[in-house]
């Protein structure tokens, strides 16, 4: 194989690794999407959610959605930091985690 081949070979491998972690980069990201927009949904749909924390799992959903919400309804809560919206946000984003894998888990057990 000359100089000139085993660049190019070099090159084809670095492509396709390059491809494949991109791939599995966008693959993560597509399935965290989804665990974050299932635990917002949970939150629109709970009896005992706040107003504030409605607000901000709508927002959250939007943005992942793809702009559920008018960008100017959005804008008014740009600086309307709520602290306890959000951690409630992540604990049922945990919590969403936490049952996919047992889920999982009893998948794995079942094949």
């Amino acid at each position: 194989m000359t100089d000139r081949q085993e660049s190019r070979a070099k090159g084809e491998a670095t492509r396709k690794a390059n491809a494949e972690a991109k791939a599995a980069r966008y693959e993560q990201e597509r399935q965290d999407k989804a665990l974050v927009a299932q635990a917002m949904r949970g939150i629109l749909g709970d009896d005992g959610a706040t107003a504030r924390e409605r607000i901000f799992a709508a927002l959250t959903l939007s943005d992942i959605t793809g702009n559920l919400i008018p960008w100017r309804a959005a804008r008014l809560y740009d600086s309307d930091a709520d602290t306890a919206a959000f951690a409630r946000a992540v604990n049922a984003i945990a919590g969403v985690k936490e049952q996919a894998e047992a889920d999982n888990q009893v998948f794995k057990m079942k094949t």
